[in-house]
């Protein structure tokens, strides 16, 4: 049987989909998708700066029209606010709201626990070789379109 990168990727983001549903904060959690978890950690990561809509474009990979829809959607759900800056008018940057700190911390430790779960028995250099090679992937894709 011919093994597969692209089927084995899509078996391992279903695997970490369920086991998302399935953590116990999930009722927090559903507050928000998964996809919205993942901004909420990016912006907290980078709240020493302004970030904007083409940033999280930039950084998941994700068109203008769905970056955009999500950014609609977590403002509906009130986790973010977009504030216009003071040195170009034109843009926005997103700010996470009180709600979106308190979702986070709720599913924090179980985001931890499931990198924990995903790297078990996998050295330090395997896990740098794995990244790096995902990194790779990831490129070769965005060269394709």
């Amino acid at each position: 049987m011919h093994e597969s990168i692209g089927k084995e990727v899509k078996i391992l983001s279903n695997l970490i989909n369920r086991y998302i549903t399935n953590m116990s904060n999930f009722q927090k959690a559903q507050q928000a998708t998964s996809s919205n978890t993942w901004i909420i950690a990016y912006l907290i990561r980078n709240k020493d700066q302004d970030v904007f809509q083409k940033d999280l474009e930039k950084a998941f990979s994700i068109t203008r029209s769905t970056t955009s829809k999500v950014i609609k959607l977590m403002e509906q759900k009130e986790l973010i606010k977009r504030e216009p800056v003071t040195y170009d008018r034109r843009l926005k940057k997103l700010i996470l709201t009180d709600k979106a700190y308190e979702l986070y911390h709720h599913v924090k430790a179980e985001y931890q626990q499931l990198e924990t779960l995903l790297t078990q028995n996998i050295s330090k250099a395997d896990k740098k070789l794995l990244i790096d090679l995902l990194k790779q992937l990831q490129t070769n894709m965005k060269e394709t379109m």
